[in-house]
Parts: structure tokens; sequence; C-alpha cells
């Protein structure tokens, strides 16, 4: 703790959600995070901590669904260095739900990106699939184990399904 007393960096212990304030990366993106475990900031991020009624899950979808409209609502004119006017970034206006809406919300979006991962998943389980029968097709033509147009060789679907080991 004696060097964050010794810095220019800020501790906080609430969960908060995290803006970048100045880079040069706000000339394409709001980079935009949230953290639950006690942290240090320094100038260049901007820590928003929810209150009242406001669920930090639900804080962060919104400010990332509106992440465009921030970066150009809230993004300084005339300076070197891009970075976003902390006063415009404090007074965004967000839509608040309920707190059970909140959740609801919440869940949907974890609930979407759940299947978003196992869809991802299984595509690239298919990718490997894939490039294992190209890999089994392409040694079994080296070794001069495709059939030809020979109607008493194997279909290429028997070959096919005996490569699968069905």
């Amino acid at each position: 703790m004696a060097g964050v007393n010794n810095s220019s960096a800020n501790y906080i212990e609430r969960p908060s959600v995290l803006f970048v304030m100045r880079s040069g990366i706000l000339r394409r993106t709001l980079p935009i995070a949230m953290v639950k475990v006690p942290f240090t900031v320094n100038q260049d991020l901007k820590a928003v901590s929810p209150v009242n009624d406001l669920d930090l899950e639900y804080f962060f979808w919104v400010c990332k669904s509106a992440e465009k409209r921030m970066l150009g609502t809230c993004m300084k004119n005339g300076t070197t260095v891009e970075s976003i006017n902390t006063k415009t970034l404090m007074e965004f206006e967000i839509p608040v739900a309920s707190q059970s809406e909140q959740r609801e919300i919440v869940n949907c979006i974890i609930g979407l990106l759940d299947k978003e991962q196992q869809a991802k998943s299984a595509a690239e389980a298919v990718l490997t699939q894939i490039d294992a029968m190209k890999k089994a097709i392409l040694a079994r033509a080296f070794r001069g184990e495709l059939g030809t147009n020979n109607p008493e060789e194997a279909s290429a679907a028997e070959m096919l399904n005996t490569v699968l080991g069905e």
C-alpha cells in the first residue's frame, strides 16, 4: 500500500466499471472493463462505481452497448492526445431498468455469450475433424489406396465412412 500512497495511482475497493480516459486507441474505440476486486488506477483510467440500485454487470453492459455514442459525445476536441471529458462522461445518460429487469438482462447476455462460446467450440471441433479427414484422405492417396472409377471398388462414401470410423 505504501507504493500506491507514494504514487499518482488511486486505490479503489468498490467494484467498478473502468473507462480509458487518455490514449491513442480512443481514435477507434472506448475500452471499457468491469473490475470486481480492489484495484489501482492511474490518471489514464476512470473508475465509476455504481450507486443505489444499479447492478455492476448491468451498468457495464449498458456502457458497452453505448460505447460508440459515449466516444462520440465525450471525446475532447482540440487536444494533442485523444482523451475523454470526465464531466461529459459522468453526465452521459444511460437507461436504468428496475433491479429485477437488470438481473434478467444480465442473465440473457450471459446466456447468449455462453451459447456463442458453445457454437465457437462446436465450429472448432468440426474444423478439427475436417482437417483430420483431409489428412487421412491425402495419406490414402499417397499410399495408392484411393479407388478408381472401377465399379468393383468401394465407393467414396464407403471409404469416407471407414476413415471416420462409422
